[in-house]
């Protein structure tokens, strides 16, 4: 559905989307050996994706010209509908056991996008957005039973100047404050000059390395600040 809204005096523009689909032998990937990557796609009897999309657009007039902003909010409840016993070779606990209602890996439940920009006049314009996601779950950790990656929220910045119509001049700036975050992760084996660690760093009082993996969990980092500047002609 969308239509119109009055807000703050001004006229602005909304839209919503609900879903709820169930799928039948859902195709999913499992993670299987000591490869980051080796795996195999296999049905896995029922999946559920339900959720809510909701935005809302405006621009206002003030003494510099046009101001733009819109917001996109994303819930997402994506879960397994039926309980399966995936490989564990990776997973700490030894065990991977699926039950009715874990969630499915790689899959923010909330996910918000907003953003406002500044037009000066009719050839330049200065914007910043802003992009946040809770976690996720760890490819490998199909069960649920380790904590999934942080939430994260990034800052950015844009502008563009189009002295001549077919010509413009663009700016930005991607994740200004430089944060540190994570986008997804997958369960692994570490290489065995990694996994020599101290004893007490495995929780055990005595002394000594043990050979083991310290922690399996591979992490997707993040873009870190970059600032990019370009010239784009059409014709």
């Amino acid at each position: 559905a969308r239509g119109s809204l009055i807000l703050f005096k001004h006229k602005g523009f909304w839209d919503t989307t609900a879903y709820h689909y169930v799928n039948d032998d859902d195709i999913i990937f499992v993670s299987s050996g000591t490869g980051l990557s080796s795996g195999y796609f296999k049905n896995f009897g029922q999946t559920r994706r339900r959720g809510i999309e909701l935005s809302y657009s405006s621009e206002i007039e003030n003494g510099y010209g046009l101001l733009d902003f819109y917001t996109n909010y994303s819930f997402l409840e994506a879960t397994f509908e039926s309980d399966h016993t995936l490989p564990a070779a990776n997973h700490p606990t030894g065990a991977n056991d699926v039950e009715k209602g874990d969630t499915l890996p790689g899959m923010p439940e909330h996910t918000i996008k907003a953003g406002i920009g500044q037009h000066l006049g009719k050839n330049l314009r200065i914007g910043i957005n802003m992009n946040a996601s809770s976690g996720v779950y760890l490819r490998g950790d199909e069960s649920n039973q380790l904590k999934p990656t942080n939430p994260y929220v990034v800052f950015n910045a844009s502008t563009r100047w189009t002295p001549f119509q077919n010509i413009e001049f663009f700016g930005r700036i991607d994740n200004i404050l430089n944060s540190k975050y994570e986008t997804m992760g997958v369960l692994g084996e570490a290489s065995s000059s990694e996994v020599s660690v101290p004893i007490s760093e495995l929780g055990d009082a005595g002394s000594g390395t043990a050979v083991g993996v310290l922690d399996p969990r591979f992490l997707s980092p993040g873009s870190p600040l970059g600032i990019f500047i370009g010239l784009k002609v059409s014709w």
